[in-house]
């Protein structure tokens, strides 16, 4: 994943959002595989799923995407340039949840899904 990941920063980047949004596709339809072994996650697992029910429509994605890179440019920029400094120095873990949070500006955040407690 480690050169999808840099294609798809260097794409936005360069500005462009469209070729950086196909590659985003591409790089979710392998998180369900990557998950697959996790075990006692299936809140974890059905919230992912839901957030990235986004990528089957590539006209929404791409619309959301550019107007959220649009709205917060400066902030994408900024984590940027904080993962790729954390992943120079092989903080992986750090760049990973800058990563997140770059997703969570342009796609949108991962909304927890909870089990519906019973009603007494």
């Amino acid at each position: 994943m480690v050169p999808q990941i840099e294609k798809i920063i260097a794409d936005f980047e360069a500005g462009l959002i469209t070729q950086a949004v196909e590659e985003l596709v591409l790089l979710a339809k392998d998180v369900p595989t990557l998950l697959g072994d996790c075990k006692n996650m299936d809140e974890d697992i059905a919230a992912v799923e839901a957030w990235s029910a986004i990528f089957s429509d590539k006209a929404k994605l791409v619309a959301v995407v550019t107007k959220n890179y649009l709205l917060h440019k400066r902030a994408v920029k900024a984590d940027i340039a904080d993962a790729k400094a954390a992943w120079a120095l092989k903080k992986y873990f750090s760049a990973g949840v800058t990563f997140a949070d770059i997703a969570g500006i342009v796609i949108g955040p991962i909304t927890p899904v909870y089990p519906v407690a019973p009603v007494i």
